[in-house]
């Protein structure tokens, strides 16, 4: 995060709060991955079934809440900052923040992991839509573009978010370049536009204790049932295109209201701590919000290498393992990303 984001942030502390949070459920979502069918078991580990629901918890809104963010950070400085943004000024802005680092380390990626026979038109694109956990930043990346044109249209905001909802339905169609994923993850960055405009309203409504008891006890309730219906779904073999579509519709449809639920509770409750019981943030958490981009970037290939080139699910076995990876994973990160930022070359890739 560059110094230009933490200055802004200092307006908006729930941004400082939630980021490091939300960062922390991704590291956590890879760690217990393969207990959830992300990533294959590595020899000698077996299914834990706790560790199944761990994985879907984490997963449950942590990536959608950091496409939430960016959009609420973008709509902070349009609307409270006043700025302006050329559509050419925006594409080059976000192509070095996103679209480059991808490249980067997508290419650093492959020279670890990359198992697919070489082929360099194929491997190319592969770059290009970010291989592994790169494929976040090009599709953030469509979000920025797209709601640059959503923002400009002068309709109710309601109705633009009922329009995308409807186009994260369909996000199943495949599109090139990660823009499927822009079309399921645009609903969530158009959000945060929502939610600073009615900031006020909604930290009135919803930030007490019996906002926050029947939230909680919603989010629960539909992690719980969603998780179900989930794997239900996923074990159904449809034959047909239409019944493929329908499954899909209905798996995209359960995801958006549980990641919708998840996102805004955890929102709200940040807001009420600020607001209402006024938490001041201690200065490790800002410190670790401007480590965030880069534990994202690093902490995964800390992770692969751990579980699949080392002894280390032979040294702690089955119920161990992803502790100890989420564990050293953290600090690995922490540490590249505290290195990366001390050099130019670094602070123009994660700063």
């Amino acid at each position: 995060m560059s110094e230009l984001l933490i200055k802004e942030n200092k307006y908006l502390g729930e941004v400082v709060l939630i980021r490091p949070i939300a960062t922390l459920l991704i590291v956590v979502l890879h760690a217990f991955t393969m207990y959830g069918g992300g990533w294959i078991l590595p020899e000698g580990i077996s299914n834990v079934r706790v560790y199944f629901w761990i994985a879907r918890l984490s997963n449950s809104f942590a990536l959608e809440m950091f496409v939430f963010l960016s959009g609420y950070l973008f709509a902070h400085q349009i609307y409270n900052l006043r700025r302006k943004f050329t559509f050419k000024r925006l594409v080059k802005n976000k192509f070095n923040r996103l679209i480059i680092p991808s490249i980067v380390f997508s290419i650093l990626y492959s020279l670890l992991i990359y198992t697919k026979p070489f082929n360099i038109v194929s491997y190319a694109y592969d770059i290009l839509m970010g291989l592994g956990h790169m494929w976040f930043l090009p599709m953030l990346f469509w979000c920025f573009v797209f709601s640059f044109f959503i923002f400009k249209i002068n309709i109710k905001e309601e109705i633009k978010l009922i329009f995308l909802f409807c186009i994260s339905i369909c996000s199943f169609i495949p599109l090139p370049l990660r823009l499927n994923s822009a079309m399921f993850y645009l609903l969530f960055f158009y959000l945060g536009f929502y939610v600073i405009n009615n900031k006020q309203k909604i930290i009135n409504k919803l930030a007490n204790k019996k906002g926050l008891i029947v939230g909680t006890l919603s989010f629960v309730l539909i992690f719980i049932v969603s998780t179900l219906l989930r794997e239900h779904i996923y074990s159904i073999e449809a034959t047909s295109i239409i019944n493929k579509a329908a499954n899909w519709s209905v798996l995209n449809f359960i995801r958006i209201i549980l990641a919708t639920t998840g996102l805004l509770l955890f929102y709200v409750l940040i807001n009420y701590l600020i607001e209402v019981k006024q938490y001041s943030t201690p200065q490790w958490v800002l410190k670790l919000n401007m480590f965030s981009f880069g534990i994202y970037l690093f902490h995964q290939f800390v992770l692969k290498y751990l579980y699949y080139e080392t002894f280390l699910p032979m040294m702690f076995g089955t119920y161990w393992l992803p502790i100890v990876g989420l564990v050293i994973a953290l600090i690995a990160s922490i540490g590249l990303s505290n290195l990366f930022l001390k050099t130019s070359l670094g602070k123009s890739l994660i700063g």
